[in-house]
C-alpha cells in the first residue's frame, strides 16, 4: 500500500467513527444494556472484526487464539492444583479477575464466538 491509500483510510476511519460510535449508541439504548451486552456484542463485534480483516484471518486468528488458550490454560493449572490439593495465590487471583470482571467476561464471550466466524470464514476462503 502506498502512503496516500494508507493515509485516506486514516481520514475515511476518523470520519466516520463518531458516526458509528452514535450508531452503536443508539442501537444499545433501542434494544436494552442487557440484550446489547448479551447478544449484540458476542455477535455483531467478532462478525464484523471477521470481515474486516479478511485478508489477515490468521493473524487475527492467532491473536484469537492465543487470548482463549491463555484462559483456558490458567483454569487448566488452577484445576490440576486443586486435584493434588494445593493452592496458588497467583492463579486464584487471575482467575478471581476473570470470573468477576464483566468486560473480561464479555470479551471472552466476544473470542469466542469469533473463533466460530473465523473457522467458517477460512472454510469459505479460497486456498491458494
Amino acid at each position: 500500500m502506498d502512503e496516500t491509500s494508507i493515509f485516506s483510510k486514516i481520514i475515511c476511519g476518523a470520519f466516520f467513527l463518531p458516526y458509528i460510535l452514535m450508531l452503536l449508541y443508539i442501537l444499545s439504548a433501542s434494544i436494552g444494556e442487557i440484550n446489547y451486552l448479551i447478544f449484540f456484542l458476542p455477535v455483531v463485534v467478532p462478525l464484523l472484526l471477521s470481515l474486516l480483516f479478511w485478508k489477515k484471518l490468521s493473524k487475527l486468528k492467532n491473536l484469537n487464539d492465543f487470548l482463549l488458550f491463555s484462559v483456558a490454560g490458567l483454569s487448566a493449572i488452577n484445576l490440576v492444583a486443586y486435584r493434588f490439593n494445593h493452592t496458588n495465590e497467583f492463579i486464584n487471583k487471575m482467575l478471581d479477575m476473570v470470573k468477576n470482571n464483566d468486560t473480561v467476561i464479555i470479551l471472552l464471550a466476544i473470542s469466542a464466538t469469533m473463533k466460530a466466524f473465523l473457522a467458517l470464514f477460512e472454510f469459505f476462503q479460497k486456498k491458494k
